[in-house]
């Protein structure tokens, strides 16, 4: 009556549990399942790329649900989500929304140029997370700036120090997504 629009989004409930309580109860001790992770995810994305370049921009373990019912991991809360080239209910430049652990560096410097590839870095940190049992680029205790500093001067060390039975080709993957 007022001329407002409501945006009501919902999404159905899925029985299991977030890649981060996963994380902490070592579920990737089979390199099977950082596979699954990275397929099931990836498939979520090219799906959200296709339909409008839309860029989920949130991709981190407690958006990624593992179904117990399915055996897949389902990428969840499109609340930040944005569709390449179009006005945006979330702000976009300076103060961008994001989880400073899990973003990618054309966030953090707030450059427009985010695409696919934004999420595919997001997801290059979860699996490394998986594979490796710790975070490729922040240590505990690193403040905000910190955090954000280390994603983007850093590279990640090789998943063979933290991980001998990762299949090789896995491991570059991983890295592969994480290039800067």
């Amino acid at each position: 009556k007022d001329g407002s629009t409501f945006i009501i989004y919902s999404e159905e409930f899925i029985e299991g549990a977030d890649v981060s309580e996963l994380l902490s109860q070592g579920f990737f001790t089979d390199p099977a399942k950082v596979v699954q992770l990275i397929h099931n995810v990836c498939s979520a994305i090219k799906v959200y790329w296709a339909h409008d370049k839309t860029v989920h921009r949130d991709v981190k373990p407690a958006n990624i649900r593992y179904s117990n019912t399915t055996d897949n991991f389902i990428l969840i809360d499109a609340g930040i989500a944005l569709v390449k080239d179009r006005t945006t209910i979330t702000p976009t430049g300076h103060g961008s929304p994001r989880t400073p652990a899990y973003a990618a560096p054309e966030v953090i410097r707030n450059e427009r140029n985010i695409s696919y590839r934004t999420d595919l870095f997001c997801l290059g940190i979860v699996a490394y997370e998986a594979a490796a049992q710790q975070h490729p680029f922040i240590q505990p205790q690193m403040t905000r700036q910190q955090a954000e500093n280390a994603i983007l001067a850093l590279d990640p060390t090789p998943l063979t120090d933290h991980r001998h039975d990762l299949p090789e080709p896995i491991s570059s993957v991983i890295i592969k997504m994480l290039s800067k």
